[in-house]
């Protein structure tokens, strides 16, 4: 919130919390390739 600027925490929490799922998704993905990477 202060690195961004954001007065109020609600202001960051409804800006950046869509984000959220996504990054999981893609970490998801990425640590999948990996383990199939490993495994042939």
């Amino acid at each position: 919130m202060d690195v961004l600027g954001h007065s109020q925490i609600a202001q960051t929490m409804n800006t950046y919390t869509h984000v959220i799922p996504e990054l999981r998704r893609d970490a998801a993905n990425r640590m999948e390739a990996l383990i199939a990477d490993r495994e042939r």
